[in-house]
């Protein structure tokens, strides 16, 4: 939230910076590279009700943990498989997820 709160705050700046002022055509290019040039800060007014902003959203929107979408069973045996030391959870190829191979049969495969 924090990075969209400096994006926004960084918007903001420009176009009050650049307010008013006729904009010049600039030719199109493939190549960009993005400034790291920062404009002065907007004026008290406009910076007060960006901070106002700011603590507003951050008083409403609050991180929240979900609750878990496995069964206590699952859960349960979940924990088993993690606290078990021969078992090794490994990457599957081919994007086919976490598969669980026996620590012996792993240290032969590498």
């Amino acid at each position: 939230m924090e990075s969209s709160f400096d994006r926004f705050e960084h918007d903001v700046g420009l176009k009050c910076y650049f307010a008013g002022r006729p904009e010049k055509e600039v030719p199109k290019s493939k190549l960009y590279l993005k400034s790291i040039w920062r404009p002065p800060l907007p004026p008290a007014e406009i910076d007060t009700r960006l901070c106002a902003f700011f603590k507003a959203l951050r008083q409403i929107i609050r991180c929240k943990r979900g609750g878990s979408n496995l069964s206590p069973f699952q859960q349960k045996l979940l924990n088993e498989l993690c606290a078990d030391d021969s078992i090794v959870i490994a990457h599957a190829d081919k994007g086919l997820g976490p598969v669980g191979v026996p620590l012996k049969l792993y240290i032969e495969w590498g």
